[in-house]
């Protein structure tokens, strides 16, 4: 309330409200408001009730002189005689009280005023006089008729009022007090009723009395005359109860039966006698239209007769009416701030005004005015509209500020998180770089076979003090990145069971010498395969059980993992409980902060950041689940935490399969020795990578900068370069780009040396050219494995030391030619056409059984509803079908892979039904080859990792000329290498001649090969003319 008080445009607007009371008093528009009189009152003749505005045809009729008369009567104008004889008659018809609405205000020139007050003289007849006003219309006197009329019956004043100055408008009788004073000084109607009644009339306490009736007056002492509802057809009253006076200037010569009529219409009745000719200037603008005096003083009489005059709203109630439509204004303005609604509202707002008060003049006969507070609202709701504008263009540029702000803090903040991460990169770089000599002269020390055992103990404890500072740098670092939102979750199929024994076998030995008992449970419902990140969700688990390891000293130590519900497979529920020192009650909230541990005494017993459990809270959220701790001091704890993982579908359990089985079986590793140039900015770990070099017979060239990197490279000729990325002089960076601009033919394999852990930093050596990106400390395995994987083959020298024999298959040679002639429905010559390799084609063929339960496979999935499915299934079959020229397999399969999503039930059964028929046909023929042929996988000739590299690199730089031809011999050597399965995809897009997905299919194989993408991606510009 006083929120709304404090609003000057409300106070405004209720104080133009206020100032409509006064302005409604005085009628200031009474020109607007008859207009709404007029459209209500033609409401109210059409739907009022009927007994309130019907005229009283049984109490009064009109004797008009037409035109009619006037052409029958031939001269003009009626001569009063002529009067007097219908005076005379309709006495004589038995009329009640007679009007004569015309003014004798000036002899007759006819001499027939003898004769009319001949005929009045002792008659119920009643003439018409005139009240005359100034121009201030205040009263100056009556005009009567010529005395010797007036002396003879009664008069009465025919002077209706109008409330606008503007215009005439005739909708009230107005009863003058101090003509009341004069002779017959009351208005003709109001003569005619007391005539009628046989009263007199009197005024009192704001009422006009006429014996047992009381008609209320207004502060005007005015009367608002009731417009009686005329009958469809009808323009004007006198057409539906007047008479022409033509009937009853002469009734001596009608029947009995014409007299019975007209009496009839006249007996016991008010007779008004008026002109309603064409010319006549006796018509005036009332709220049903322009009618004529006569009617008027008809429509007043039947008004005064049914006591039914209509009434004008009290004070109070204009009061209510205008408060209300003020609240609805107000609440239009305050509450709605839309101006489209505010708009639509306030026209609600009037629109509900207008009908109430339509509805109180229709059904109740009660004036409520339109006018004054129709014209406050329309001010009004301009005023709020306005004040609301200014209103909200300053809450606008407010808000503007304010986002402004914030967003100036959020670029600030920002730009702290910025720093923040900047300077933890820097600090990793820092720490790395002397961590990496000291990790790599420790292990070159520990190599030492003839240490004391004390010294041995000693270099041992402080190789594990630095690799635990490590794992503490490697934990901040994914903390920062986890806060800053950088930190990506990647999606690639996996093997849950065999993640969770990996994790529990890193335990095992730990736990033994401590005595504790480790186990794993899995649930049996748990699906074995899923798609997400597994080495954040291995991240989690070592981080749990790595503290249920550490805390728990007898006991035992159990990891389970199931469902959270048993109908939802993926949403994964782990737990890892154990029998430890358990947690307080008041303690365990505060252990997923970072830094935080249950009891201070608890890190320095036990050691410890507190940033595990931090990590792990992070990384399920990120994986949109959550993680909690139940425990007991002294009895132990479980941590539970949910992730949302989908289950890998059938082709992604094949493709897990198929990179298990590559990692099982990679190709073997040549030891070569290289020309390997180092650049370094750091002696102590110079000296250490050079030791390590040489130790397996590297030599090694030396450069102390990105500049003398580049030189060196220029004047020895390296086979390889390890870069060090932040240098004096010229970074890593620069250097690589420069050597990378400098190259001709051959293409020098960079490995970038970096303490950054950052995926920016990784991203940018690879930008800038470089083929790979080494982590500091150096694993100098992992960097030998490196090496030989991305160095040429035909550089460097053997080691003779480590040489392997690579043709050591002692596998017989396989006999295929028998296989030709045996196979049922292959085309073997279109087969050999396309494979191009006899071999090959052949052993594709072999692994061709594997499908031979395709069609079982798809039938089910129709028969549960699931026709995307076999849809992949049928989509499958046609491709591997037809690259294998199974003719008949695959015209089913192609028929199927169009017809499976749309196609009857029966109809697809029957086609499902066929295809399982073929598929056995042509699996049985495969089957007569020696079962020594199916064992062996046939991959035609043997491609180490290098030679794979350079073939995907030099595809992929032929799919941007976009022409088949350019990539035929790189699919023609992919084809001979590698089975149908796997080249298909690529070969397909190809033909159809979108050499996008081909790029996206040939970088899909690769990764299932354990190909780097950024490799590839790196380098293939070099491949492109």
């Amino acid at each position: 309330m006083k929120k709304l008080l404090k609003r000057f445009d409300i106070l405004i607007v209720f104080f133009l409200f206020f100032l409509m009371i006064p302005a409604e008093y005085h009628e200031t528009f009474s020109w607007l408001e008859d207009q709404t009189i007029s459209l209500r009152h033609g409401i109210r003749s059409n739907f009022g009730p009927y007994d309130t505005t019907a005229f009283p045809d049984d109490k009064i009729v009109l004797v008009t002189i037409d035109d009619r008369f006037f052409d029958k009567y031939g001269k003009f104008p009626i001569r009063r005689a002529d009067i007097a004889a219908i005076i005379q008659n309709l006495d004589k018809l038995g009329a009640k009280v007679t009007c004569l609405d015309l003014l004798f205000e000036l002899p007759d020139s006819f001499n027939g005023d003898m004769a009319l007050a001949a005929a009045i003289k002792e008659k119920k007849v009643i003439l018409a006089s005139r009240a005359v006003f100034d121009e201030n219309n205040n009263f100056q006197k009556i005009r009567y008729p010529i005395p010797g009329l007036k002396n003879n019956c009664p008069t009465g004043y025919i002077n209706l009022t109008s409330p606008s100055s503007i215009s005439t408008f005739l909708s009230r009788l107005r009863v003058w007090p101090e003509i009341t004073l004069w002779d017959d000084g009351w208005p003709i109607a109001v003569q005619i009723v007391s005539e009628y009644m046989g009263v007199k009339p009197e005024m009192g306490n704001r009422k006009l009395i006429m014996g047992d009736t009381f008609i209320p007056l207004d502060h005007f002492n005015d009367i608002y005359i009731d417009f009686s509802s005329l009958p469809k057809m009808h323009k004007f009253l006198h057409q539906s109860v007047g008479i022409s006076a033509w009937e009853f200037l002469d009734i001596s010569g009608l029947d009995q039966y014409e007299i019975l009529e007209l009496k009839a219409w006249i007996e016991d009745k008010i007779v008004i006698i008026g002109e309603t000719t064409a010319v006549s200037h006796d018509w005036f603008d009332t709220p049903v239209g322009m009618i004529y005096g006569i009617e008027i003083v008809a429509d007043t009489v039947s008004t005064l007769l049914k006591q039914a005059p209509l009434r004008p709203a009290s004070l109070y109630m204009e009061i209510l009416v205008s408060f209300m439509l003020f609240l609805g204004l107000v609440f239009c303005s305050v509450y709605i701030r839309t101006p489209f609604l505010q708009t639509l509202s306030a026209a609600v707002c009037f629109s509900g005004f207008i009908f109430f008060c339509t509805f109180l003049y229709v059904y109740q006969g009660l004036i409520v005015s339109m006018t004054c507070n129709f014209i406050a609202g329309i001010s009004g709701f301009f005023i709020l509209s306005l004040f609301s504008y200014f209103r909200e263009r300053e809450s606008s540029n407010a808000r503007r500020m304010e986002k402004e702000q914030a967003e100036k803090e959020r670029q600030i903040a920002q730009a702290a998180t910025q720093t923040k991460s900047e300077f933890l990169a820097n600090m990793s770089h820092e720490i790395r770089t002397p961590m990496n000599s000291i990790l790599g002269f420790l292990e070159l020390v520990l190599e030492e076979s003839n240490l004391p055992e004390f010294q041995r103990n000693s270099l041992a404890t402080a190789h594990n003090s630095a690799k635990s500072l490590l794992l503490l740098i490697n934990d901040i670092l994914d903390l920062s990145k986890l806060e800053n939102g950088r930190l990506e979750l990647e999606k690639h199929p996996f093997d849950l069971q065999q993640i969770m024994e990996d994790i529990i076998k890193i335990f095992e030995v730990e736990c033994r010498e401590k005595g504790l008992n480790l186990s794993l449970d899995i649930h049996p419902g748990l699906p074995r395969y899923y798609i997400g990140d597994s080495v954040r969700l291995r991240q989690i688990i070592i981080n749990l059980l790595g503290n249920a390891v550490k805390f728990t000293e007898k006991g035992g130590i159990t990891v389970a993992a199931t469902l959270s519900d048993a109908d939802i497979l993926n949403m994964l529920h782990f737990s890892v409980s154990d029998t430890g020192i358990g947690i307080r009650a008041d303690r365990i909230d505060k252990i997923f902060e970072p830094f935080t541990q249950a009891e201070i005494s608890t890190s320095r017993r036990f050691g410890g950041t507190g940033l595990g459990t931090t990590i792990s809270r992070q990384l399920t959220e990120l994986m949109d689940g959550k993680i909690w701790a139940e425990s007991r001091q002294g009895k132990g704890s479980i941590f539970h935490f949910t992730v949302n993982m989908e289950p890998a579908d059938k082709a992604q359990v094949s493709l897990i399969a198929t990179q298990s089985a590559l990692d099982n079986n990679s190709l073997p590793v040549s030891k070569r020795c290289f020309k390997i140039l180092i650049a370094e900015d750091i002696k102590e770990n110079m000296n250490l990578v050079e030791i390590r070099l040489t130790q397996h017979g590297h030599k090694v060239i030396k450069a102390w900068n990105g500049k003398e990197a580049v030189e060196k490279y220029q004047q020895e000729a390296p086979d390889i370069i390890l870069m060090d990325v932040q240098m004096p002089e010229m970074d890593g960076l620069e250097a690589a780009r420069r050597i990378r601009r400098l190259e001709t033919d051959t293409r020098i394999p960079i490995v970038a040396l970096t303490a950054s852990l950052m995926k920016e930093e990784r991203n940018n050596c690879l930008l800038a050219g470089m083929d790979s990106v080494m982590g500091k400390p150096i694993n100098f395995d992992e960097l030998f494995d490196i090496m030989e994987k991305i160095v040429s083959e035909d550089a460097g020298s053997k080691d003779s030391i480590l040489e392997i024999n690579e043709n050591s298959d002692n596998s017989p040679a396989l006999d295929f030619s028998p296989l030709v002639p045996e196979i049922k429905g292959v085309d073997i010559n279109k087969g050999l056409k396309i494979w191009h390799n006899e071999a090959g084609y052949k052993k594709a063929l072999l692994g061709f059984c594997k499908y031979e339960n395709a069609a079982h496979d798809m039938l089910n999935l129709v028969k549960h509803g699931d026709r995307e499915g076999a849809y992949r299934i049928a989509h499958a079959l046609k491709g591997i079908s037809g690259n294998l020229a199974i003719t008949r397999v695959y015209d089913i399969a192609a028929t199927l892979n169009a017809a499976v999503m749309d196609s009857p039930y029966d109809e697809l059964i029957s086609l499902v039904a066929s295809l399982e028929s073929e598929l056995k046909s042509v699996v049985c023929s495969i089957g007569n080859i020696k079962q020594e042929q199916k064992s062996r996988e046939c991959f035609g000739e043997a491609l180490d990792i290098n030679e794979l590299k350079e073939l995907f690199r030099g595809m992929l730089a032929s799919f941007e000329e976009y022409n088949p031809g350019a990539a035929a011999p790189f699919l023609e050597k992919l084809k001979q290498s590698f089975p149908s399965h796997q080249t298909d995809p690529v070969e397909q897009q190809v033909e159809n001649f979108d050499f996008d997905k081909a790029r996206d299919e040939t970088i899909k194989l690769a990764k299932e090969l354990g190909i780097d993408e950024w490799e590839l991606k790196a380098n293939v510009s070099s491949y492109i003319p």
